[in-house]
């Protein structure tokens, strides 16, 4: 069976996204090699890609424990003057918006830290968190890896 962590991560963000935690928006998720072009004019993205993988034998009983390293890769240009969907201007910056996504994300993984989903047993952060923005372009990115874990295979 071949396993889709990139695809594991997308779903569980997108299954479990609570819209109030991130100033009422959810971004769109997806893998980012189906994404040819962005408009981050319209909405925020969270996409996420395969940064590795680990295959290892676990002891005496032989069987194979992989550990797959997916980036998530946050990408907004939030800018509250600019969101008529907004009843009452927002005094959130763009990277105060960006960190709050990260937050929402943190959240799920925490809360579903032990069943991501299937085939995976377990999502943990991994290595660190990047904050990439760039304010003079008013481009807001953040990568944040994580490490999912499949054993039974």
């Amino acid at each position: 069976m071949v396993s889709d962590a990139p695809d594991a991560v997308r779903a569980l963000l997108n299954a479990q996204w609570t819209a109030s935690n991130t100033d009422s928006k959810t971004p769109t998720f997806k893998k980012v090699y189906d994404v040819k072009e962005i408009s981050l004019g319209t909405a925020d993205y969270v996409l996420t890609y395969n940064s590795g993988m680990i295959p290892k034998f676990n002891g005496s009983s032989g069987n194979l424990i992989k550990k797959h390293f997916v980036t998530i890769d946050i990408r907004t240009a939030y800018d509250p003057s600019k969101d008529h969907s907004l009843s009452v201007a927002s005094t959130v910056t763009g990277h105060q918006h960006m960190l709050k996504i990260v937050e929402e994300i943190e959240r799920i993984i925490k809360a579903y830290r032990i069943a991501p989903g299937s085939p995976f047993e377990e999502i943990r952060p991994a290595n660190q968190s990047q904050d990439l923005s760039d304010k003079r372009k008013g481009l807001f990115r953040n990568v944040y890896d994580v490490m999912l874990t499949e054993t039974n295979t």
